[in-house]
């Protein structure tokens, strides 16, 4: 069979292992901390005070879109309106402290409304962030032809993707038929890399409704828009969407989580992780509590946080560096990598030569060194002729700059200034 997949991008490395390691499933620590906000659009009003106690599975914050749900029985200890989300801007945050117990708050009933389910358990798409409740009615209304389920990890070819599709795979193909009951698509493709489909063949009953179509193992294939070109040769401008044409995409995550609140009627308290151990660098998948702080992993992991230089969530080429090992796992986090000292690049302050390696690998036919110049000298109408927010920001340029050039950072900054440019001129 021909595999698919875009033109220029990255190769990514091979893995020595023949299928992704099993999850393990992380204890939750003493002490939680559950922000409000864990996807796009507005945070969740918080529905509990300051010493109040709580069920595992209860709802700690609502919004109409999404809810945030309890990992553990216990008692609210603090409530921080100022703490700062992954996205940057300040939420309510509630701070739980565990008291042992595993009593759960009776769920809605399975058979109840599968919207009501979505909305009661909170459930955001995990690939893009959005409460999964609006994205499901913004495809209801445009009307789906095509349904696209990603089942491509970032930068791993065997991440927690490529876990759920082996490890659960019952549980995966219901979520998948569960979207496909909800949004009668014409057609539904899987997409995996090459490597996972024998051993999907081999693990999972396929649906005849479902067409599992192998990629090459590029990045950033994962990637919306390159995803959607790869499976049906169509191309949509990013300051659109592909329900426009028919297309809506979900992340595999997403549908086995659907399967588990559904079938199973189960909160989602839970998050599977890919993690990049430090010491040593091996590649595990993790099941961990929401609200868990990144240093209750690292003592699961059996690692000194002093060992850790910076800690990347999302892929090692478009993540975002935190600031303290005290923030907490939330429902928007696919990886996160642990970089010691001796594992860092330091940005250089050399000038461009114009090798063009950078345009080579764009996938998105970009002259990434134009729009990082024009960014960094506050040209950014030039980098505006130029389709800087055509950017992806997938980090192939940056990789492969021989003088270590902060292409996207540089290219991030530009945006920036040209959206608030327009919103002033909007005023």
């Amino acid at each position: 069979m021909r595999l698919r997949s875009f033109s220029e991008g990255l190769l990514l490395p091979r893995s020595s292992r023949s299928e992704p390691q099993p999850f393990e499933h992380v204890p939750a620590p003493e002490t939680l901390f559950l922000p409000l906000k864990q996807h796009q659009g507005a945070g969740c009003r918080p529905l509990l005070k300051k010493e109040e106690t709580v069920q595992r599975g209860q709802a700690l914050g609502q919004s109409s879109e999404t809810t945030i749900q309890s990992p553990v029985t216990g008692q609210v200890v603090e409530v921080d309106k100022e703490f700062r989300n992954l996205y940057g801007t300040l939420t309510t945050s509630l701070t739980i402290t565990a008291s042992g117990e595993m009593e759960q708050t009776k769920q809605s009933p399975a058979e109840s409304a599968i919207m009501d389910r979505i909305l009661h358990c909170g459930v955001i798409d995990s690939g893009s962030a959005q409460p999964l409740l609006r994205k499901l009615s913004k495809s209801q209304e445009c009307g789906v032809r095509t349904l696209i389920i990603n089942g491509l990890d970032e930068f791993f070819i065997f991440g927690s993707r490529a876990a759920l599709l082996v490890h659960y795979p019952e549980q995966t193909m219901e979520g998948i038929q569960i979207l496909q009951h909800i949004l009668q698509p014409e057609v539904t493709y899987l997409a995996v890399y090459e490597q996972s489909l024998p051993l999907l063949r081999e693990h999972a009953a396929i649906p005849d409704s479902v067409s599992t179509i192998p990629l090459r193992a590029k990045h950033p294939q994962h990637k919306e828009p390159l995803l959607v070109s790869a499976l049906t040769g169509q191309e949509y401008p990013l300051e659109s969407s592909p329900l426009e044409l028919g297309i809506a995409s979900f992340s595999l995550e997403t549908a086995s989580t659907l399967a588990r609140i559904i079938q199973q009627n189960q909160p989602n308290t839970e998050k599977p992780l890919t993690v990049l151990d430090p010491e040593p660098e091996d590649q595990r998948n993790l099941i961990v509590p929401l609200g868990t702080p990144i240093k209750h992993l690292l003592q699961y992991l059996g690692r000194n946080s002093e060992s850790v230089a910076k800690v990347i969530v999302g892929g090692p080429l478009t993540g975002t560096a935190l600031s303290s090992l005290d923030y907490p796992v939330t429902k928007e986090m696919d990886q996160i990598h642990f970089q010691k000292a001796r594992d860092q690049i330091r940005f250089s302050s050399e000038v461009c030569i114009k090798c063009g390696y950078c345009v080579e690998v764009c996938p998105m036919r970009l002259m990434p060194f134009l729009l990082s110049g024009y960014s960094s000298t506050g040209l950014v109408d030039m980098a505006a002729n130029y389709d800087i927010f055509t950017c992806i920001e997938c980090g192939c340029c940056a990789y492969v700059c021989p003088v270590n050039i902060p292409l996207v950072q540089w290219i991030q900054v530009g945006k920036s200034r040209l959206s608030t440019h327009i919103r002033n001129e909007a005023v």
